[in-house]
């Protein structure tokens, strides 16, 4: 971690530039498995970097019941993707 004023800017202000995931992002991170009936779930997920000469990148999931393996649902959500 390095911290510094950001540049052109003459304030007493710093930020502080941090290697992501972190140590405590990745604690977070959300595991594969099951959600049990009416569980719910929370984290982060994580993706490859997508190559430059991508434009846009979706997250797609289909939804199947792990019981009968029953596909029920499925979901698409366009992602932006900003390179720091």
């Amino acid at each position: 971690m390095s911290i510094s004023s950001p540049p052109g800017h003459t304030s007493d202000a710093y930020y502080a530039e941090v290697r992501l995931p972190t140590e405590a992002m990745l604690k977070e991170a959300v595991s594969e498995g099951i959600v049990t009936d009416g569980g719910e779930i929370s984290g982060f997920l994580y993706f490859p970097r997508p190559t430059q000469a991508s434009q846009a990148i979706t997250f797609r999931a289909v939804l199947v019941d792990a019981r009968t393996n029953e596909k029920f649902g499925k979901t698409a959500v366009p992602l932006i993707l900003k390179l720091f």
